[in-house]
Formats: structure tokens, C-alpha cells, sequence
């Protein structure tokens, strides 16, 4: 019945792309209240950290490195962030590694040429409404996400959107414009070769690049529901899958990330991103 759902939902998207349905808002269930908004005028160390914990570069993906310095982020007065990828080449030597590096499997020195915006927030939740509004970038080869993760594990993670232009700037999937944007949920262990994902679904959204579109995430013990643009396109209510998320270690931080599909023909362009608000249910 779920997938059924799920169809649905992504039909209902398509037709409203072609109907230009656009600016609308979801709003949080009856006896949610406002929790909290981050503040985009400057950089707080107290609200955010540049870059993930376990390092500069994942050794899967070495075209790439992680902003930790925040020379790739602009906060503005308009309470906007803007985020951007850019060309700073850095060479590593596996000999300088850390102990804890020392067995990645990398080249002895290797050259990452793009660093990339990553931001984790230093508050964890469980549970509660999640929004944001976010200019895509309009570029090649690009990866905006609004994300949320475990605070001490990885899965579970809840991608709120993750949006690909792979084969064109607009993110479109060779016909039609604004088309590869997709919600996603990853759960289960790495160790033991359980993990697995639900959605990442090609959901269409008019205009992506052109205006603030918002996107939010409902996470509560018995659902996972997630909306673009006003309207819900994709939900979880698959005990066995939401077990993951609700286990009592599976505290969440909230992550915005411009990152890249590849290293051949990027073409950089900025993320923005506004009224980021936690909801949290005052029952």
C-alpha cells in the first residue's frame, strides 16, 4: 500500500510541474511549535561545525575535499547562506597522516583539486519538523542535499533532498528540467552488510534553480514524511524501517552540503539557503 502511496505522490509531482506549481508551503501537524531557526547573518560555532568529523576527503571520492576553515560559505546580513564549491588544489601525503588515517586505502600523496561546503549542526534532535528554503545551484555536475544523520552513527540518515545535475545544469534527466531532486532514507549496519535505503525518488520541482523552494521533514516514532514545495512526495510508515531511526541512540544533526557528482566538466554555481526552523511537538 505504501508504494502505491509513493507512486502516487510522484504522478501527483510530475502533474504539478507541468501545472508550474510553485511557492507553496507545508506547515507542521497541529501541536507542533516553533523550536528553533538558525541565524545565516554570521557564522556561529555554538550553532554549526565546517565539515564532517572524520576528516577533510572520503578515500572513495578523492576529486573532493571538505571546506574546514569556511572560506567556501558566505552569511549574509539577508540572513541567507550561500555556498560554494571552488578550485584549491591540496596535496597530501599518507606518510603525514594522523595514526588513526594511516590505513586508509589512498595513494602515498594524492592531489584533491575541489574543495567543497559542508555544515553539521552541533545540536542533535529526536524527532520533530524539519524546513528549509534553498536556492539550487545551476551548474554541471553538482550535489546540493539537506540532510539529517545519527549524531554518533552512520546510517541511519534521512535525505531531505539530495538533487544531481549529472547529465545537465538544470537537473534534469536528458528530457525534462528540475527532475532528478530526491528524498531518500538510509538505515541499517555497514559492519554487517544490512544497510539499505528507501525512496530516492526522482521527484520534479519547477523552477528549482531559479527560486527559494522550501523542503521539509516530518520525523516521528511511527512515520517519515517528507514535502517539496507544499506537498508531500514521499512517506515512511514501514515499522522494521523507522526501528532504525527510533532506536534510542539515534540522536539526528542537521547537515547542508554542496557537494559534486564527479571531477569532469563542474561548473560552479552557489547554493542559498534560508529560514532553516526546528519544530518540535509540545505534546
Amino acid at each position: 500500500m505504501e508504494k502505491i502511496k509513493n507512486l502516487y505522490y510522484k504522478i501527483r509531482a510530475v502533474w504539478k510541474r507541468f501545472l508550474c506549481h510553485q511557492d507553496k508551503i507545508a506547515y507542521p501537524p497541529t501541536g507542533y511549535i516553533f523550536n528553533y531557526q538558525y541565524d545565516f547573518t554570521q557564522y556561529r560555532s555554538h550553532e554549526w561545525e565546517y565539515g564532517p568529523q572524520w576528516g577533510e576527503f572520503h578515500p572513495k571520492q578523492l576529486y573532493k575535499r571538505f571546506d574546514t576553515i569556511g572560506i567556501t560559505f558566505e552569511f549574509t546580513p539577508q540572513n541567507i547562506l550561500k555556498m560554494t564549491p571552488q578550485w584549491n588544489p591540496k596535496t597530501y601525503k599518507k606518510s603525514e597522516f594522523p595514526d588513526w588515517q594511516k590505513d586508509l586505502d589512498v595513494p602515498d600523496e594524492f592531489t584533491i583539486n575541489h574543495m567543497v561546503p559542508r555544515l553539521h549542526s552541533t545540536t542533535g534532535y529526536r524527532y520533530g519538523w524539519f524546513e528549509a528554503k534553498i536556492k539550487l545551484p545551476k551548474g554541471k555536475n553538482l550535489w546540493p542535499a539537506f540532510w539529517l544523520t545519527g549524531m554518533k552513527s552512520w546510517p541511519p540518515e534521512i535525505d531531505i533532498l539530495e538533487a544531481y545535475s549529472c547529465k545537465n545544469k538544470f537537473y534534469g534527466n536528458g528530457l525534462f528540467k528540475w527532475w532528478k531532486l530526491q528524498p531518500n532514507l538510509h538505515y541499517g549496519y555497514v559492519e554487517d552488510n544490512t544497510k539499505s535505503a528507501r525512496g530516492a525518488v526522482d521527484i520534479p520541482v519547477y523552477k528549482a534553480t531559479e527560486r527559494f523552494v522550501q523542503y521539509a521533514c516530518l520525523w516521528e516514532e511511527d512515520k517519515i514524511l517528507i514535502y517539496y514545495d507544499g506537498q508531500l512526495v514521499v512517506e515512511c510508515r514501514v515499522k522494521k524501517i523507522l526501528d532504525w531511526f527510533n532506536a534510542g541512540h539515534n540522536w539526528m544533526r542537521i547537515i547542508l552540503s554542496m557537494g559534486l557528482c564527479g571531477e569532469e566538466d563542474i561548473e560552479y554555481d552557489t547554493m542559498e539557503v534560508k529560514d532553516l526552523k526546528v519544530y518540535k511537538n509540545e505534546r
